[in-house]
């Protein structure tokens, strides 16, 4: 209770406080003459720089000096400022920020000085100079997973790189290699200047993707708006089977009863890459396709099609290419699908066309690849008629794999694929074949990589 009264108490003496004071104070009389003496930058200066005047400041009148102000002014709009405290005449260095900003032109800016003594006597002067937007050389693209790709300027303003092979859905920022700028954004969309987060990037290419960026009006690319090919499939009769078009590089919602994709379903990534948001490309050639989801085995089996008809080798490497082999070889897993040197699009695999005349197959050992006795054959169809051999055939394949090679008939069968002696294939390697026929059928080369 007595701490309340002293609080009131003190709080009814404040306006006999203010009064006195009032009563009191006199304003100075401004007295004086200030003065500065100071030269506009000769050249223009950078966008992102800073700039430097030199000012000699005096009061004729002979009364102290108290502050030096300078303001940067855009149009009118200040944006930089700075106080120098100046106790006596002199010499004083003006460092004031250029600002770098979307859409600015190259033009002039002014600098506003003033000059105040002790007394509050005050002299203002306007200095103008031109500014200019910096053209980098250094500009980079910065990848979500930190890889950099120089930029190079195509236009004025306008940077580009190009990223080799990448998802349809990736993100990054930009920024120069001294981090002196650096433009990202904080919600996908808008890239700002100083913000270090990812812009977001959908690109309807497969292959090489060309990223640019406008560092005058902060847009940037690809920003592709891509369609949809909704992919729904059931446990039906009607409903496991899918025919129709695809376009490589197609967005593809594959979901089972309007859901999406449960993770342990096998969706094959020969055929699709699944995106960032959840969505699948389509990685063949476009073309006319069949998918079957098999329930049974939580998997997809996918061929090429020719109108109705499972598809076949062209005479010019066009088409399909399938593999037939032993209990070892086969999609999902050896294992599942355990039919030695069955025929039929149940049993055999159709290649990827990831080029025209280029197929591919991803086999996992331990999976899709048992990891002792490899035994099974090209076929230009999933029937007996068109094989690949290595020699005495129309259709001939040789590779220079150090895993894997092609019989000619002594030792092996003639164009089966086998495993070389002193190699040994251990569970959970995975090796990317790729056969390409692009020099003719009968120089078909099969290419072997380790992923």
């Amino acid at each position: 209770m007595k701490h309340i009264k002293y609080y009131i108490m003190a709080l009814l003496a404040l306006p006999l406080m203010a009064s006195c004071g009032d009563d009191d104070y006199s304003a100075p009389t401004p007295a004086g003459n200030p003065v500065m003496s100071c030269t506009a930058p000769a050249t223009a200066v950078w966008m992102g720089d800073e700039v430097e005047v030199k000012v000699n400041c005096k009061d004729e009148g002979g009364v102290a000096l108290s502050t030096l102000k300078a303001n940067l002014l855009f149009s009118g709009q200040s944006v930089d400022e700075t106080t120098i405290r100046t106790k006596e005449a002199g010499e004083y260095t003006v460092k004031l920020k250029v600002l770098y900003a979307q859409n600015v032109p190259d033009g002039k800016v002014d600098i506003q000085l003033t000059l105040q003594n002790v007394s509050t006597k005050s002299n203002t002067e306007t200095l103008s100079f031109d500014i200019k937007r910096p053209h980098f050389n250094n500009l980079q693209f910065v990848s979500a997973d930190g890889v950099k790709y120089d930029m190079t300027e195509k236009s004025d303003f306008v940077y580009q790189a190009v990223l080799p092979s990448s998802k349809k859905t990736f993100k990054g920022y930009f920024a120069t290699k001294d981090g002196k700028f650096v433009f990202g954004s904080s919600t996908g969309k808008d890239i700002s200047l100083g913000e270090t987060g990812n812009f977001n990037f959908t690109s309807g290419n497969m292959s090489d993707v060309v990223v640019t960026f406008d560092a005058k009006n902060y847009t940037a690319g690809p920003t592709d708006v891509l369609p949809v090919t909704v992919l729904d499939f059931a446990d039906s009769d009607a409903g496991k089977t899918w025919v129709g078009d695809i376009k490589q590089g197609a967005t593809c919602n594959l979901t089972i009863n309007g859901n999406n994709l449960p993770d342990d379903w096998y969706y094959d990534s020969d055929w699709f890459q699944k995106e960032d948001d959840g969505s699948y490309t389509f990685k063949a050639i476009t073309g006319r396709y069949t998918i079957l989801a098999d329930f049974t085995h939580k998997s997809f089996r996918i061929w090429t099609m020719n109108g109705s008809e499972p598809m076949s080798l062209n005479g010019d490497g066009t088409g399909a290419l399938w593999i037939i082999g032993n209990e070892g070889v086969n999609k999902p897993t050896w294992d599942a699908v355990n039919h030695g040197w069955w025929t039929g699009v149940d049993s055999d695999v159709c290649l990827t066309p990831i080029k025209d005349k280029v197929y591919q197959v991803t086999l996992t050992v331990g999976k899709q690849l048992r990891a002792t006795d490899v035994n099974f054959k090209f076929f230009g169809q999933a029937n007996w008629g068109i094989e690949f051999k290595g020699k005495d055939n129309s259709h001939l394949i040789s590779t220079e794999s150090e895993v894997f090679g092609i019989g000619d008939g002594n030792g092996h069968d003639n164009g089966n694929v086998y495993l070389k002696d002193g190699v040994e294939l251990k569970d959970g390697e995975t090796y990317v074949l790729t056969v390409d026929l692009t020099a003719g059928v009968d120089k078909a080369v099969l290419k072997v990589e380790k992923k």
